[in-house]
């Protein structure tokens, strides 16, 4: 293990005992400024120390805790029980990384959902971080199952929702990631779209306001407004773990083929008897015998086959032409149970010879 590591794991134990001790007695002496300024000093200093790790996820909640500690020293927060319990949580999550970094645990994208959660409770007391919180990071972040209420359901092109779908048959992972970078990021050196081309396996980016524009005389060209979407053949622990420095600006659903099926777009409603003339639908029909002679195969050649049928149904009722369906659905369920074009193409010919399909 390296020395410098070992020393910092040494120290850092304690240091934490030093933060708990100081804790437990600024809970029974909450005016003594004495008390409150040693365990600033302590946290701020193993704060500082971590800093020389790549340990983002317990920098981040000794951060948080200097934050608050500074709001109850310059008395915006009047210290309570209520702020014990989460330095008491937050000293026990630092300790338990401390051990698994002793134990070669350097795996901390994992932890990082965590490591924003206690964060954000130690923050939630201070006014200016409640208010700003509020407004940027509305819902919690990582690995939430997608729904539509809870992240913005895309309008993907169709050949994007055929790929992904072509993915998800030959077994890679999808997933629908939102990067909401804070609004202060350039002056911190941070770059989202440089983070985001980082992303391994993309298979569509979109980049959209977060709300709405203000007037332009009042918009600030140095305040990041973007939110940043990206379909990527990426593994959500993939995502975590690159974007493991700021996990509370982003989250992260994986993706199935039913959210595929409800992104697709809905097909246009057929159009009035009237308009349907007889070189119209004969270039309809054409069109279709071109999709059935495609190469079959696919893992949406059931959902081919149905498409073709649907339209030569409407085309042929709305050109007045019921009876020329006699055989189509029996056509297409042999289709479908032989996974082939071939009983629709044999309907298809039959049909346009004037002969009903055997």
């Amino acid at each position: 293990m390296n020395p410098l590591l070992v020393q910092f794991l040494v120290e850092g134990r304690e240091l934490l005992q030093k933060i708990a001790e100081r804790v437990l007695r600024l809970e029974k002496e909450p005016d003594s400024g004495e008390v409150m300024t040693e365990l600033f000093r302590s946290v701020h200093t193993l704060k500082g120390n971590s800093g020389l790790f790549d340990i983002p996820e317990v920098t981040r909640v000794l951060h948080a805790g200097e934050d608050l500690m500074e709001a109850v020293r310059s008395g915006q927060v009047a210290y309570s029980a209520s702020l014990t319990d989460a330095l008491l949580e937050a000293i026990d999550f630092v300790a338990l990384r401390l051990d698994g970094l002793e134990r070669g645990d350097t795996d901390g994208a994992e932890h990082a959902p965590e490591s924003a959660r206690h964060a954000a409770a130690l923050r939630a007391p201070i006014p200016a971080a409640r208010v700003r919180c509020a407004s940027l990071y509305p819902k919690p972040p990582l690995a939430e199952p997608l729904v539509e209420d809870d992240l913005l359901v895309p309008t993907l092109p169709t050949e994007v929702l055929a790929e992904a779908e072509r993915q998800l048959a030959a077994g890679a992972p999808l997933s629908w990631l939102e990067y909401r970078p804070d609004p202060e990021c350039f002056f911190k050196g941070e770059d989202p779209l440089f983070l985001v081309r980082q992303i391994p396996g993309a298979l569509q980016r979109e980049v959209r306001a977060d709300g709405l524009w203000p007037p332009l005389a009042e918009l600030d060209p140095y305040r990041c407004q973007l939110v940043l979407s990206v379909l990527t053949t990426a593994a959500p622990s993939v995502l975590r773990e690159l974007f493991r420095y700021a996990p509370e600006q982003v989250r992260v659903a994986e993706i199935t083929r039913e959210d595929l099926r409800a992104w697709m777009p809905c097909p246009p409603a057929p159009p009035p008897a009237s308009s349907v003339d007889a070189a119209a639908l004969q270039a309809i029909v054409e069109a279709q015998r071109e999709i059935l002679e495609l190469p079959g195969g696919d893992p949406w050649q059931a959902g081919r086959l149905r498409a073709v049928a649907a339209t030569l149904a409407a085309s042929l009722t709305g050109a007045r032409h019921p009876g020329r369906l006699a055989g189509l659905d029996e056509a297409l369920a042999a289709a479908l149970e032989a996974r082939a074009a071939g009983p629709l193409l044999t309907w298809l010919t039959s049909e346009e010879q004037g002969r009903a399909p055997a």
